[in-house]
Order: C-alpha cells, then structure tokens, then sequence
C-alpha cells in the first residue's frame, strides 16, 4: 500500500487524445507480458490499470514542466516505469526484464536513440551501481520529464525497502482516536462522530510522497477511494482488517511509518471490538503503541482496566500516553495539575516513568486544513481563532521542553505553524519519530 502512482506526472499527458489512446494500448500490450501470478498482485494491477486508463483517457492534471515535449525516443522509458508502477514492484516484474522477454520486446519497437536512452534507464533502475556512471554521462541528454520520472521510480523503490515503525493508536471509545489520527494524517480519513465508529483495526499506511491518490482494501482494492468508500467497513469483509494507503502531512510527512487504528475498547454494546483491540495488543505487531486518552474522563474505571491490560501484556514497548483535548483546560497551572494526576495515575497502573503528552487533536486538525489551503465556514473560522487564544495562553511548547528535557531541550526543528507547537501535535510527532 505504499507504492506510488506517478501517472500524473507523465507528459503524455499533454498529447493530443490519439496518442494517449496509443500509449494506452501499447501499455496493456507489454502489461500482459509480465503480470504477476500472485493473486495479490494481480488485484493491485488491475486496479492500478484503472487509474493509468482513466488519467489518459481524461488528463486533469500534470505536475510536471508543462513545456515538455513528448518524443517518441523517451516513450519506451516512460512504458518501462509505468510497468513498474502497474505492477506494484512485483518482484516477477524484474525477471521478466533480466531475461529480456519484455525489454527486447520494448526495445525492438524502439530506433537507434530510444533503444539507447531505454538502455540507460534500464541500467540505472534496475543496477544502480553498474549503471551510476553510464547513467551521469547522458543524464544531461535526457529530458526533464523523464528524470522526473526516473527519480519517482528510485524514490519509491528506496522508500518501501525501508523497514517500517508500526504505530498501534489505543484508548476508550470517544477519547478522539480517530481525531487525533487525522491529525497526525492531515486530512480527514476516519469519521469522527463522537461514537465507536471504528469497527476493525486500520492499518493507515504511508506513502513517500504525494500522488494524489488513496487506497483502501477492504474486501475491494479501490486506488482512488473516497469517503464513501473510507467512512464505511465493508461488510464483505470477513477479517477484521482494513488497509488504507495515502500520503501523510506533516512532521510525520516521507516518514516509512504505518499507523493502526483500533476499536474502543469501552464500547458496551460492541463487545467484539474490545476483542478485536486486544487479540491486536497481545499479538505484539507494534513498535510504539499509542495511548489516547480524553482529558475530560481522565481516570475512570473502563481506563484503569485498558491500562491494566497494556500494562500486562505490552512488554519492552514504547508506550506514549496522549492527553487528548486540553483546550478545555482552563489555565497553565491546570494543565500541570491535570498531567501530575495523569502521570501518578498511570504509574499506580505499573507504568514506570510514562511518557504523558497533553494534546488538542482537533486544533492541530484545523491548522493542518489551514496549511492545506481548505475553506472554512465563518463558524469554524471562529472556533479556529479561539483555540489560537486558548492554546498560546498554556504554553504546551513550555512544558515539554520543561518535562521532556531529553528529547525537546535543544530543539529548534519547530514547524512553521503556530497551533502545531500550541496544540501539542507537532511535539507527539517528533516524539513518535524517537521512539521508533
């Protein structure tokens, strides 16, 4: 789920509707000659054939230098990459080039310089290190474009190489899990009704970069999902696992990091999903395991027995405590009492020396909105302004230089933003980053 597509950044684009009509049939051509027998991978190149069809068959956007020429030496190129790319990475997709069967055949439809430039990218794709040096002495040839191109390619190629930090978010149903995730997102991907909405663990999988596209596997691989499709579990679904790949904003931004969402585990009526929840926390599958919990119900029974249960079962894990919606603490000197109690209750809990981190999840949502460049009505207009207010009046940039000397006391990595710092998120991502 955290391949890219950089469909959009092709400048076929740009070509008249008979030539990406061309481009497209060609594509489905040589597709044919290295699709994947894994039925997995076979779902991901079906879908992903859907968004190549449909970007050339109605281009809305290019991203790239929009007075490219389009020659025809750097299709064979172009083809090789967006192979790659329709085809997930498949690891088949790279013998099928080693043993020539696709790239002779991309090669034979080529002249003297399109051969020559798909063997250069051929090279440095597929051999970096062999091909580094031939590569940098006909980089200079090349069209823009096509580095562009190349340079996605490596990217993504780099990026899912890299281990990644599995992150499981944990807490009580209305602790504002979900708020707090699309935060830490910077859009709205979970719904975020005060109610237990979520239902299955969510794995929210990064990608390297933005490409304008989110995936959902829910039963059905869907590369261009709304909310329709987000906000609603697939009953078909039998397992109780959801997927969803996207790119996140902010200081978790090009980070290889997947974040689970859970179920509450105090929904009444709704015994499964504390099942669900738990069966995930004893299996061990995260790395940092996040605990959210809602400052207006700080301590309560259901809290103290989740917390027991983390306590017993998570061994060896690091473990952030998230004090969600302190912008309803009223003054500096609350704010120090309120995390005081937190962190003794905790510790009462078995947590040695926890990690509590007061947050406004919704205020860092609307600042990320704000960055987006999303509208806002005159209602969540004001409502932006008073946290803006409220939250510079309790110093949270304060308190965890003070509290947490050790990993905040010299530093000057700060966003941009104001409410990043005021509202807490902007220190939770660096802290999430730390720990892993």
């Amino acid at each position: 789920m955290s391949q890219a597509q950089w469909i959009r950044w092709n400048p076929i684009l740009l070509a008249d509707a008979d030539k990406r009509k061309a481009y497209a049939e060609s594509l489905r051509k040589q597709l044919a000659l290295c699709r994947a027998s894994n039925p997995q991978m076979q779902r991901w190149t079906a879908a992903a054939w859907q968004i190549y069809e449909a970007a050339l068959a109605h281009p809305s956007a290019y991203q790239g230098d929009d007075n490219a020429a389009m020659l025809p030496a750097y299709v064979p190129a172009f083809q090789l990459l967006d192979l790659f790319a329709l085809t997930g990475g498949s690891p088949a997709f790279f013998p099928n080039l080693r043993k020539k069967r696709l790239f002779h055949r991309l090669r034979a439809e080529s002249g003297a310089e399109p051969r020559r430039i798909l063997d250069d990218v051929h090279s440095r794709f597929l051999s970096p290190r062999k091909g580094k040096k031939r590569f940098a002495r006909s980089a200079r040839k090349l069209a823009k474009p096509l580095e562009t191109y190349l340079g996605l390619a490596q990217k993504t190629l780099a990026f899912q190489k890299r281990r990644p930090l599995r992150v499981l978010v944990t807490g009580l149903m209305s602790a504002g899990k979900s708020t707090f995730l699309n935060a830490l997102l910077g859009r709205k991907i979970l719904p975020m009704q005060n109610l237990a909405c979520t239902s299955k663990i969510h794995a929210l999988v990064n990608k390297p970069y933005e490409d304008g596209y989110i995936y959902e596997d829910d039963c059905v691989l869907v590369l261009d999902a709304g909310e329709r499709e987000l906000f609603a579990d697939d009953p078909q679904n039998a397992n109780d696992f959801t997927s969803v790949g996207l790119a996140f904003h902010g200081g978790l931004a090009g980070e290889r990091v997947v974040l689970y969402d859970s179920p509450g585990v105090n929904a009444s009526t709704h015994e499964a999903h504390r099942d669900i929840t738990a069966q995930f926390l004893a299996a061990g599958g995260a790395d940092v395991i996040l605990y959210v919990m809602n400052f207006t119900q700080l301590m309560t029974d259901d809290d103290a027995a989740h917390a027991r249960f983390v306590c017993q079962n998570i061994k060896g894990k690091n473990i952030l405590f998230v004090v969600n919606k302190v912008d309803e603490i009223k003054t500096e000197e609350s704010l120090e009492k309120t995390m005081g109690n937190a962190t003794r209750f905790l510790e009462g809990i078995g947590f040695p020396q926890p990690l509590v981190c007061p947050v406004s999840a919704d205020a860092a949502f609307f600042e990320k909105c704000v960055m987006a460049g999303e509208s806002m009505d005159v209602l969540d207009q004001m409502k932006y302004i008073v946290y803006q207010k409220k939250l510079a009046s309790l110093q949270l940039a304060s308190y965890y230089r003070n509290h947490f000397p050790a990993y905040f006391g010299n530093w000057r990595d700060l966003p941009e933003h104001d409410l990043l710092q005021d509202s807490g998120l902007a220190f939770a991502e660096h802290l999430i980053k730390r720990m892993g």
